[in-house]
């Protein structure tokens, strides 16, 4: 056997075993600023929420499109992009968000699109989406099914929001055998922002079917167009570093992510805000 063909059958195996604990979807949060804040992003209300939760979307008042690249350890069969756009609709206070990501290689890949939807009234923000998933193992199976997810944020004092999230609400079956299940995860959060330079945010993630694990992360500006963050995840034990950086209508961000044994994973985003740059 050749080394490619070692490394495509390591990619098959890391790839189902994945499949088989976590939707991509809520596995990997989307967004540079997500990961690099230890993918404490339950309560970030940026354009990125109509990935990471819906129910904080309506926070987000600019018109935007986005993209991402995301890969997991250096493994080519571990790439996800990541393609999105949201729209405020009603007096900026409901806003509307389409999603669409391709996680894996032609062994294994996850296809997901999204439609959503989040209206804030006064301090009070809740959320709807529905994702259509779908799962392609090469020579074996395709299943696609519909997951809905419902999640909210609320403001409490000027420094301190709360925020939860569920993923695959209506619990959607992938197979008869077992009755195996796409997961059902759930998320619930504290950001605190001490000063209006700092971020500081905790959540709990929850499988309904493996133990919680507990994220937190940190984001500072030292410059108005200049933010740097960390975070960490518990279990596993895993330390997420970023940086981001504005230009006019146009938001970069990168994350670098490291793991105790595994190589280091990378994700770079953008944001473009059109609102933003009609106004200027």
């Amino acid at each position: 056997m050749t080394q490619n063909s070692y490394f495509s059958l390591l990619s098959l195996l890391v790839l189902l075993c994945l499949a088989l604990q976590n939707s991509f979807a809520q596995r990997i949060g989307m967004g540079a600023r997500a990961v690099g804040m230890g993918n404490a992003a339950v309560n970030l209300p940026d354009s990125w929420a109509v990935f990471n939760n819906i129910g904080a979307l309506a926070w987000a008042n600019e018109t935007t499109i986005m993209a991402a690249a995301d890969n997991r350890f250096t493994v080519s069969g571990l790439n996800t992009v990541a393609a999105g756009a949201i729209l405020p609709v009603i007096q900026e206070k409901t806003v509307v968000g389409v999603t669409f990501s391709h996680f894996g290689d032609q062994l294994f890949n996850e296809v997901n699109a999204g439609l959503g939807i989040s209206q804030k009234l006064n301090n009070v923000s809740l959320g709807l989406k529905m994702n259509y998933v779908q799962m392609t193992m090469q020579g074996l199976t395709t299943k696609g099914v519909i997951a809905i997810e419902f999640g909210g944020r609320m403001q409490f004092t000027k420094h301190l929001f709360v925020a939860a999230h569920v993923y695959n609400l209506n619990q959607a079956q992938l197979s008869n055998y077992q009755n195996e299940k796409l997961p059902t995860i759930m998320k619930a959060g504290l950001s605190f922002l001490p000063i209006e330079k700092l971020i500081l945010n905790v959540e709990v993630i929850k499988d309904i079917d493996f133990p919680a694990n507990v994220r937190c992360g940190a984001e500072y500006k030292p410059l108005k167009k200049l933010a740097v963050r960390s975070g960490l995840s518990a279990n596993p034990l895993v330390y997420s570093y970023g940086i981001g950086l504005e230009l006019a209508a146009f938001h970069f961000d990168y994350a670098l992510t490291t793991h105790t044994t595994l190589l280091p994973a990378h994700q770079l985003s953008i944001a473009y805000q059109l609102r933003k740059l009609r106004k200027k």
